[in-house]
């Protein structure tokens, strides 16, 4: 995580770009970057719609986030499913702190990289806001344009009443490939390695039951990108990243939208603390 936010402190430092109505498909991106980069703090309503098991399971909850250090809860809304979550960095010994609402009926303190909390999950609690899906797509722009990466403006939309331009990212490259593990290595390291999804990569090699525990030498196969095909709708005025959809071979594998937006709100340490009268621990 220190080199992700490293990376995005990096991109904090290019210089805005002027706006114009006129931008390209990467200047776009370029003014995307730089304006997700200044973000500190997000408070939003998560859309979120993931592929598990051949359908994609949808739910909405109410996130807080803030980077440097890292800490962030995150409640279902009123009538959705789900946990209570709340991370504060190493005032909870790098736990997440996790109200069921139900069974066991007490709070428990879990590995927010653990198996209990990946079950059925396309990300961990540490991902939450930005901080994995924009420096993949830095990534990929910085590596595989002009030649492997076609990004195109598909026109302007409306997300949630606010003006947005709607990005098409097309890799026709993308298929799956065999890949030996090597020796202690786990599925979170070739996820970040390669930036691929690793849910994606558990879900398609049935012989791989855990995210740490991996026989190395054995033969698995991966995909080359994070996604055959990445729509990103980017508010025209803030330049910020409201929703995306990823597709790979098999169809729609996830679909996120930062609803009732609000950034580099000044959090207290009440926001992040299980003693908030307003949280259910």
């Amino acid at each position: 995580m220190l080199r992700i936010l490293l990376l995005l402190s990096f991109i904090s430092l290019l210089p805005e770009p002027v706006p114009r109505e006129d931008l390209s498909a990467a200047e776009w991106m370029k003014s995307m970057f730089s304006a997700c980069a200044k973000v500190r703090t997000m408070e939003y309503v998560l859309n979120k719609g993931e592929r598990i098991g051949g359908k994609i399971l949808y739910q909405r909850s109410y996130t807080k986030v803030a980077y440097g250090p890292f800490r962030a809860y995150s409640r279902p809304l009123e009538g959705e499913q789900g946990p209570e979550l709340l991370y504060n960095g190493a005032g909870t010994a790098h736990k997440t702190l996790v109200d069921t609402h139900g069974f066991p009926w007490f709070n428990l303190s879990l590995d927010p990289k653990g198996s209990l909390m990946r079950k059925d999950q396309h990300h961990t609690f540490l991902d939450a806001g930005y901080i994995k899906l924009v420096p993949v797509l830095l990534y990929y722009q910085d590596e595989l344009l002009p030649d492997h990466l076609d990004v195109r403006i598909l026109g302007r939309e409306e997300v949630f009443g606010e003006d947005c331009i709607h990005l098409d990212w097309y890799i026709p490259d993308y298929k799956w490939v065999n890949y030996q593990i090597k020796s202690g290595e786990t599925l979170a390291g070739i996820e970040q390695t390669f930036r691929v999804p690793g849910y994606l990569i558990l879900e398609r090699n049935t012989n791989l039951t855990d995210w740490d525990k991996l026989p190395a030498g054995e033969i698995i196969q991966i995909p080359t990108a994070y996604g055959k095909r990445i729509e990103l709708w980017i508010s025209s005025e803030g330049k910020l990243l409201r929703q995306f959809k990823v597709y790979d071979d098999q169809g729609l594998y996830e679909h996120f939208t930062y609803e009732k937006l609000a950034v580099n709100l000044p959090f207290t340490e009440l926001d992040f603390d299980r003693g908030n009268p307003d949280y259910g621990f």
